[in-house]
């Protein structure tokens, strides 16, 4: 082969690893491009759902101490009114007791170990 050829060959060959080199790095700068598009969209989304997951955490604890709330101001209120009941169940008991002469042994009764049932 002569010069002449080997320098066409040359030439040729270079100017085809050019152009696959030129693609290459063409294609990795794009890849890397995309990828940080990517990665910036991605770290932008963690931090407006960590925003937003802090906000909803916040709402809902804000909502679960106003049930409390209200859960403590009804059980307050139902327990006023069982108190009031039994109340009313203690008197219609004794009345009842005094009636059919029963109730609790008199504390100087030396047989009385307090109970008011009758031994078997």
């Amino acid at each position: 082969m002569d010069a002449e050829a080997v320098t066409t060959v040359l030439t040729i060959v270079g100017t085809s690893f050019g152009a696959i080199l030129a693609a290459l790095i063409t294609l990795m700068v794009a890849s890397i491009r995309i990828q940080h598009r990517d990665s910036t969209t991605t770290r932008q989304l963690i931090t407006d759902a960590g925003k937003e997951n802090r906000d909803l955490i916040e709402k809902a604890s804000k909502e679960n101490r106003d049930l409390i709330e209200k859960n403590r101001d009804l059980i307050e209120k139902n327990h006023g009114t069982v108190i009031r009941i039994l109340s009313d169940t203690r008197e219609r008991l004794a009345r009842i007791e005094g009636h059919l002469g029963i109730g609790w042994p008199a504390p100087d009764d030396p047989e009385s170990d307090g109970d008011s049932r009758e031994a078997a």
